[in-house]
């Protein structure tokens, strides 16, 4: 989080995800080789703001002066 970035009440931030692609298991029980997780950071640029319960994925920025609305779902860049 950079200078006068700001989170609301509620926010979900994940540095970590299953991979929901049809591809792999999604269960904490099976075999690492039947598991594929994504993780990476989160930056929050100066000036930007995430709205209430919203949910930030892995591997995204948020611009400079971006807002997001309330109860947003931020998957990409």
């Amino acid at each position: 989080m950079k200078d006068f970035s700001g989170l609301s009440p509620r926010c979900t931030l994940f540095s970590a995800s299953d991979d929901f692609n049809g591809d792999y298991l999604m269960s904490p029980m099976s075999k690492p080789i039947h598991n594929h997780i994504i993780s990476g950071e989160i930056f929050l640029e100066k000036y930007s703001q995430i709205g209430a319960n919203s949910t930030i994925l892995p591997n995204v920025v948020v611009s400079e002066g971006a807002v997001t609305g309330a109860m947003s779902l931020v998957t990409k860049i």
